[in-house]
């Protein structure tokens, strides 16, 4: 019993030993469990500020796809703004030429001597007008930077100071100067002159240089001087005038004395008991006299000027005034000395007229219409414009001779003129192109209603009737807007939307035309260095055999395609007509053939034999006397038989200067080329005239192929079933371009048609892929 209790009480001891033990584990563990625990909250923390971080990443991303999109958008706007602001930047260019040239005219023209000069003590002068030899006996070209003589030299000697200090009194107050003084000419004469100018300053506030006009006075200083000495020598200087000269009441303007010139030229009788007066002398109005008289009682001299007087018979003529003031007798007395320009400004007239009208129909040119639309549309109430283009004028000239065309503009001139020349400004731009502006609110309805008249017209004619057609184009001249360049821009935009509508109709304006010409424009643009940069690759076309059990590949047709880096994928349709009217499409479709040549030479390498391969070639590529010889070099070139090569034309190439264009397609058929006639079916080409020329193959359009469908007219299906039985009987290979449907291509296939191709057998192909197909295949 005692041994079982010592027993007992060692297994007690024993597992109490177990149980502290266990205990001790069981601490240990709830340490490490509260560790684990705090490590899992640990990175619980961190995984949401990974999901966090994720968040921020996909939101900044979707910021940045739109920031990218707006951008692109901001540039694409600014593109467009930039060819317009090109162009409006061209045309400010032209009228600043047009101001120059103005400029120089009239500085050419001007009485006295304009200059700009530095402010030292030779006043070098840095420009002198053509007066300065009038004026010195110098020529500008022998004072401009002291070439021959200094300007300083030229002052008499006894007035330069005087003349120094009246400049640079002017400078130091920043104001205009002004004073009379002698020069000494060429020719060792005196001369009295006034010169008003004034300094220019830079920003910083230091002097830049002088600027001005000197004029000869001395006729005037020569008829004061003898006024002064006595009576008897003022009336003989004033008959000794080389001009006619009258002396005014400056408060009555009653003319006290002229000389025996002014009678002469102006029919004047000086009568004692009647004072003619200057007001009926000036064609101005009483206010006006009364201002010119105040501005010469302010000025004491007014230089040469213009203005109109009135003959005795009252008939107007222009002069040239030159007025002064003068103490005689202890009374003021205006002085005018004048000569006759009327020769001088009609001839000015005329030229201005010339300068502003066309030629031939005597209608506003462009900038005299501008200037017209100027005034019309001077308090800024807008209108319309519409531009008007007889439709096939260039064949109506061909036929009829150019003689007989400029009596059809004068005939439409007139007609614009006698109808509408009170309603609108009526301009002739170029050859045969019209423009009207109609001013106002109701511009646009009078455009569109002028604008339909004129879509046809019956002209009439020493030799009969002839009519015409015309197409049209609109803008809008919006209100507050001055300037039209931009309006007439978008109106040609519109009649060449017109012309491209079929002619004869009117179109008006929309933005979307500007966007397809600037979409043309950075085509053409991009088309430069298109093939330069490697921007064109080949598609490949199948073309299938459809006669045999199934369908089978006998050839592919080489379609260009074009991506560019900013523009993208370009489709040919857009891009195959600016590169035939650049001429680009030459040494393009000379790498095409190339290509397309390599690419049969490369399938001969690979599986054994060389594939059909077809090539469009363009109008141009034919025109050019060397396209024989290039086809030619470039078999010969890539090793391609002749007889593997297709050229597919449309017949549109065939319908000018046919014999040339025939004869060179013999040169290649006789050498083994084929000739397959494109798109056939949408133009005018005869079966009698089609037998006649080298052609192999006939490609059925797909336009002609979308007709055939379960609901289509029985004499659609027969018009197809017709062309493959003629086709068939005269010899020719038949191919259907543009099968989309199995319907389509059991059709053909029951009435004989050969060869299709299409989307519904293959779409076109990357080379490399195009390649595969003819791995085993029959070719």
């Amino acid at each position: 019993m005692t041994g079982q209790l010592e027993k007992i009480k060692a297994m007690n001891e024993e597992l109490t030993a177990q149980t502290e033990e266990i205990s001790a584990m069981n601490e240990e563990l709830t340490a490490q469990n509260e560790e684990f625990t705090a490590l899992n909250e640990e990175l619980t923390a961190q995984n949401e500020e990974i999901i966090s971080m994720n968040e921020t990443i996909i939101s900044l991303n979707q910021d940045l796809e739109r920031m990218n999109g707006v951008l692109e958008q901001r540039v694409n706007e600014r593109t467009s703004e930039l060819a317009v602001a090109r162009q409006e930047l061209a045309d400010r260019y032209e009228v600043l030429k047009e101001s120059e040239r103005e400029l120089a005219t009239l500085m050419s023209n001007l009485q006295g001597m304009v200059y700009y000069c530095l402010n030292d003590e030779f006043w070098t002068m840095k420009f002198v007008s053509d007066g300065a030899w009038q004026l010195t006996g110098y020529s500008a070209d022998e004072l401009i930077e002291n070439r021959v003589v200094d300007y300083s030299s030229i002052i008499h000697p006894d007035d330069q100071k005087k003349v120094s200090d009246a400049v640079w009194a002017g400078v130091e107050k920043r104001s205009a100067y002004s004073m009379e003084y002698r020069i000494i000419t060429k020719d060792k004469s005196v001369k009295y002159v006034v010169e008003r100018g004034q300094g220019i300053f830079l920003l910083t506030g230091e002097l830049h240089r002088l600027e001005g006009v000197i004029y000869d006075i001395t006729e005037h200083r020569l008829a004061e001087a003898a006024l002064s000495e006595s009576e008897a020598k003022y009336k003989a200087v004033m008959e000794q005038a080389p001009a006619p000269v009258i002396f005014c009441d400056p408060e009555t303007y009653a003319i006290v004395e002229a000389n025996t010139r002014f009678c002469e030229q102006f029919g004047y009788e000086l009568n004692p008991d009647r004072a003619l007066n200057m007001s009926e002398l000036f064609v101005d109005s009483p206010q006006d006299i009364a201002t010119f008289s105040e501005e010469l009682k302010q000025a004491k001299f007014l230089p040469p000027h213009r203005r109109i007087f009135r003959r005795q018979n009252g008939t107007p003529v222009a002069v040239e005034l030159l007025a002064t003031t003068i103490r005689y007798r202890e009374r003021s007395l205006i002085v005018l000395t004048f000569h006759d320009i009327s020769d001088e400004v009609r001839r000015e007239q005329e030229a201005f007229y010339q300068a502003t009208h066309d030629e031939l129909t005597g209608l506003y040119n462009r900038r005299g219409f501008a200037g017209a639309v100027a005034r019309k549309n001077a308090e800024g109430i807008g209108g319309a414009l519409l531009i008007v283009n007889v439709d096939d004028f260039k064949l109506v000239n061909d036929v009829h001779g150019h003689i007989f065309c400029e009596k059809i503009l004068v005939a439409i001139a007139a007609s614009l003129r006698y109808n509408y020349s009170d309603t609108a400004v009526i301009g002739c731009f170029g050859r045969d192109e019209f423009i009207l502006f109609f001013a106002g609110p109701g511009g646009l309805q009078d455009a569109i209603r002028v604008g339909g008249l004129m879509e046809a017209a019956c002209l009439e004619f020493d030799t009969g009737l002839f009519y015409i057609q015309m197409s049209g184009g609109i803008s809008i001249l919006p209100e507050r807007e001055k300037y039209i360049d931009l309006q007439i821009q978008q109106a040609y935009l519109a009649l060449h939307h017109a012309k491209e509508s079929g002619k004869r109709c009117l179109k008006i304006y929309e933005p979307v035309l500007q966007e397809t010409v600037n979409r043309r424009y950075e085509i053409r643009e991009a088309l430069k260095n298109a093939l330069v940069n490697k921007e064109f690759h080949l598609a490949f076309q199948p073309i299938y055999d459809i006669q045999p059990q199934g369908a089978m590949v006998v050839g592919v047709e080489a379609l260009l395609r074009w991506t560019n880096p900013q523009i993208g994928v370009i489709s040919p349709a857009e891009f195959i007509p600016i590169a035939e009217e650049t001429n680009l499409i030459i040494p393009i479709g000379v790498w095409v053939l190339l290509e397309a040549c390599r690419f049969s030479v490369n399938c001969q390498r690979t599986y054994g034999e060389y594939v059909n391969v077809s090539v469009n070639i363009s109008m141009c590529q034919l025109a050019l006397p060397s396209f024989v010889t290039m086809v030619k070099e470039t078999l010969r070139e890539t090793g391609l038989p002749a007889a593997k090569l297709t050229l597919e034309m449309t017949e549109s190439i065939l319908m000018t200067d046919v014999e040339s264009r025939v004869s060179a397609l013999w040169e290649l058929r006789d050498y083994g080329v084929s000739i397959s006639l494109d798109d056939f079916g949408t133009g005018y080409s005869s079966f009698t005239y089609l037998s006649q020329m080298p052609i192999t193959t006939l490609k059925i359009d797909k336009s002609m192929v979308d007709k055939i469908t379960v609901n289509c007219e029985r004499k659609s299906l027969l018009l197809i079933e017709s062309l493959l039985h003629m086709s068939s009987l005269l010899g020719f290979s038949v191919v259907a371009e543009g099968v989309e449907t199995e319907e389509q291509l059991r059709f053909l296939k029951a009435k004989g048609c050969g060869y299709c191709q299409g989307y519904l057998l293959s779409r076109p192909l990357p080379a490399a892929e195009a390649l595969k197909m003819f791995g085993g295949a029959a070719i």
